[in-house]
């Protein structure tokens, strides 16, 4: 994991080092192992490492390999295995790097490499002889990359930050983003960021920058339509499942520093950490959480029984109100755009622990709600499905009811509010004309498959991704997500809906494939919390702190909000929101 920047000009203007220098010194944290930057005519090249693969200096970036030249930001956990089919093709190699089996992949391949890498990528490949910039981001869009024109000049980065160091910036407010945001919650669900202008290139998609005409193309290369639902027997699924998990996270096991894992007591980051275990028995095993002891959002009883059944040295934190306050202008910082609530406060103190015990790279367990059916909209979904079949709908209401504790009338309170829910009306407070045609409208949940790949492409999975890359980064760390392999990914939506609910529970193929690893409880265990934290506590009982400070600073947002607006009848999430829309405005000077 590393941070990268470019700068192309037209091409009859030259760059120089200087001015790739100051974006990449404000990308230090993503790499402080290294730097170096590459220039050739009108293409520069920048590059902070975090040296995960090969440490010695063999493993610099920017990366020459015959004519091309690299600056990579991931992982590419197969690499061994790509390096020696290459070999066998008549390439050599002088490092123990991924980053150099990238380039001798594409100079073989083309752009049809990206077809044979397991892992998380950003990188950007000048080649001279196609006389093009060739950009490409992960399937699943793991790892950022952002870019944007400016006088005329082409610019890409890991990080926004990086683009206020360009002459004669100003960042000015996407509106409808914004308004997204403050009304619904949403975010990193499209193409376009908080900021005119900036974009970032779409999870599994390359670009291509024509160095003469400085014209882009973009164009998807992966997409989940190829699969059909199979028709497998129980015993095939677990075990096919569980082969798939554990390669997967074999690979991710690859490193030459120090590894850790995210652990909350959880299905998901708990089947992480003991199939670890599993593949390295010898080996202690650093873990990190943050726990809190009050109910309903305590998981410690979860947590200590998956720590009896390892070899884990375990890292436990639990901060308070006053402990996030204090890392407030840090998380807005690094985060760069508004996020959705304090968990992602919580998580940038375990990615902080992490560091304090030279813990370089960390596993968790993004992805598996997604593919898995883990959230209660799932359920909703399959509901929708049985209306016509009184039988089946009855006893899924009933399995719901017995399983998860929750009344028929949450159910169907929950029903209604999902499908009839409309993001196209304007909140009453706006005061900015905005077209809701230009709202974004999310593909319709027909099936488990289709809800998994909404969250997977659209509205869900890139703000936990975005979370979780610029917390570990914030820290010098590389993020490995294993449910995110995407054979496991093919495999879990090809199947038919009742290996992820049956009987009413969730992640059933999860769950039945590891039984032998599970603690009883955790195996049992069918409510979700997520990444808790005592959320809810804290708005009701600083509402009015957050009421004061938006009222107090509404000269920030008057464009936005309009100033006669009765903010005290906002719900106190809303008010959250705008509080902290509103620093990140001012942090990052923005205007409307």
């Amino acid at each position: 994991m590393c941070g990268i920047f470019g700068l192309v000009k037209p091409p009859k203007d030259k760059v120089i080092v200087d001015e790739l220098r100051d974006s990449l010194a404000i990308l230090a944290h993503r790499g402080l192992d290294d730097q170096d930057c590459y220039c050739f005519k009108n293409v520069g090249l920048g590059h902070r490492r975090l040296a995960v693969f090969d440490l010695s200096e063999k493993g610099r970036q920017p990366m020459s390999y015959r004519e091309l030249t690299i600056t990579f930001n991931g992982a590419i956990y197969n690499f061994p295995e790509i390096r020696l089919e290459l070999i066998s093709k008549g390439y050599r190699f002088t490092t123990d790097t991924d980053t150099e089996v990238i380039l001798a992949a594409y100079h073989h391949w083309g752009p049809d490499c990206v077809h044979h890498f397991n892992g998380q990528w950003a990188f950007a490949i000048h080649d001279p002889s196609r006389n093009q910039l060739f950009c490409s981001r992960d399937r699943f869009g793991i790892k950022p990359f952002y870019y944007t024109f400016k006088n005329g000049f082409f610019y890409f980065a890991s990080e926004i930050k990086a683009f206020t160091r360009i002459p004669g910036w100003r960042a000015q407010l996407n509106a409808t983003r914004a308004v997204e945001y403050l009304q619904h919650q949403m975010h990193d669900h499209t193409e376009e960021t908080f900021l005119k202008e900036v974009f970032v290139l779409k999870k599994s998609h390359n670009l291509q920058l024509d160095l003469e005409s400085l014209k882009i193309q973009i164009n998807a290369y992966y997409n989940l339509d190829h699969l059909f639902e199979t028709n497998p027997t129980d015993t095939e699924v677990k075990k096919h499942f569980r082969l798939l998990l554990e390669d997967s996270i074999r690979l991710r096991l690859r490193s030459d520093v120090k590894l850790g894992t995210a652990l909350s007591g959880g299905l998901d980051s708990s089947s992480i950490a003991l199939s670890m275990h599993q593949l390295t028995p010898e080996q202690e095993i650093n873990t990190f959480s943050i726990v809190y002891n009050q109910k309903p959002i305590s998981e410690k009883p979860y947590l200590d029984a998956v720590l009896k059944r390892g070899n884990f040295q375990s890292y436990q934190a639990s901060p308070t109100w006053d402990d996030l306050e204090m890392i407030e202008n840090d998380v807005i910082w690094h985060q760069e755009e508004p996020v959705n609530g304090f968990s992602i406060y919580a998580q940038h103190l375990l990615f902080r622990s992490a560091a304090k015990q030279n813990v370089k790279v960390m596993l968790d367990g993004q992805g598996a709600d997604e593919i898995l059916a883990g959230y209660e909209k799932f359920f909703f979904v399959l509901l929708k499905k049985y209306k016509t079949h009184p039988l089946k709908l009855i006893r899924l209401l009933w399995q719901i009811h017995n399983r998860h504790r929750l009344d028929f009338k949450q159910v169907w309170n929950g029903l209604k509010q999902y499908y009839s829910k409309s993001q196209s009306h304007l909140p009453p407070w706006l005061n900015l004309p905005i077209n809701t045609d230009h709202f974004f409208r999310r593909s319709p949940d027909d099936c488990l498959r289709s809800t998994s790949k909404n969250l997977l492409f659209e509205l869900g999975l890139g703000a936990l991704l975005r979370y979780e890359d610029k917390n570990a980064m914030a820290f010098g760390i590389e993020s490995r997500v294993p449910f995110l392999d995407h054979r496991l990914v093919e495999f879990c939506l090809s199947l038919p809906s009742s290996f992820k609910i049956r009987n009413g529970i969730r992640k059933w193929i999860l769950r039945e494939s590891l039984k032998d690893q599970l603690p009883e409880s955790l195996y049992k265990r069918y409510d979700k919390l997520g990444f808790a934290t005592p959320q809810n506590q804290w708005l009701v009982k600083y509402r009015s702190g957050y009421l004061h400070s938006v009222k107090q600073h509404l000269p920030v947002l008057e464009k936005l909000i309009h100033p006669d607006f009765p903010l005290d009848q906002l719900d106190t999430l809303t008010l959250w929101r705008m509080d902290n829309f509103r620093k990140w405005m001012e942090r990052f000077q923005v205007i409307i």
